[in-house]
């Protein structure tokens, strides 16, 4: 998949923000794009159709896609105009069926070059630390990039994360929370080693969530991250997310 749209597809089955296997570890294809002079988002749903029943008819192994664009972000920071990510059960599945689609998807990609120019173009791993209740319908993506401390390792990383959780299910806060993690592809210059994304339904549920921990005891929270001696992560931005459907089967 050259550098413009999609090797494939991307998160939702319309959002399956983790078709995860091994213990909720899956796999994440990210295309960063910008439309074409004269082109938009009409057009590009429009190639988004023919792909979404090319992918459920020739990818062998589960792909489900989802086109995000930015809602609350500084768009200095952000110069695309939207994201295209695909994600499969692991990192195997996810070479396969861009193996596929680089065999069979060459007619269909020239219809995607020519609504849009990707210049990025990589694979993460998705983690699920909460699984998100809507999956297969429109949602907002909280995002935040967080860069590990010094002699910090995963260990630390995951147990923080799943105490985060713990606290959370405690507080009844809404919502499902997924670590992105680039891997290959990903700009040098990323110190991210990992991002933190949480995902409501709609900015009401999201707003309400914010509300509630408002009211909270957060010292609990920033104990369990050692008071910031884990990591250090910076300020949130909210992405709408659009599922477009892919492939559920595994044969």
């Amino acid at each position: 998949m050259k550098k413009s749209v999609w090797v494939i597809t991307l998160l939702l089955s319309g959002f399956s923000l983790s078709v995860q296997a091994d213990h909720h570890r899956g796999a994440m294809e990210f295309f960063a794009c910008s439309f074409n002079d004269g082109k938009d988002m009409s057009d590009l749903m429009k190639v988004t159709d023919e792909w979404r029943e090319f992918a459920s008819e020739n990818f062998s192994e589960t792909y489900q896609a989802g086109v995000m664009t930015p809602y609350l972000a500084a768009l200095d920071d952000f110069p695309m105009d939207f994201i295209w990510v695909g994600f499969s059960e692991d990192q195997a599945t996810l070479g396969t069926v861009a193996d596929e689609w680089l065999a069979k998807g060459q007619k269909l990609q020239a219809k995607f070059d020519a609504v849009s120019t990707c210049n990025t173009h990589s694979f993460w791993t998705t983690l699920e630390r909460r699984p998100f209740e809507g999956m297969g319908k429109p949602a907002f993506l909280q995002v935040r990039s967080c860069t590990a401390k010094d002699d910090v390792v995963w260990n630390q990383l995951y147990r923080a994360q799943t105490e985060t959780m713990e606290w959370f299910d405690k507080n009844e806060i809404a919502g499902g929370n997924y670590v992105w993690v680039p891997r290959v592809g990903d700009a040098r210059e990323n110190e991210a080693t990992y991002y933190d994304v949480w995902v409501t339904g709609s900015l009401g549920e999201r707003g309400a969530a914010v509300e509630k921990m408002g009211e909270l005891n957060w010292s609990e929270y920033r104990s369990i991250w050692g008071d910031g001696a884990l990591a250090e992560c910076d300020n949130p931005r909210v992405w709408a997310i659009q599922p477009v459907g892919g492939s559920t089967k595994a044969e």
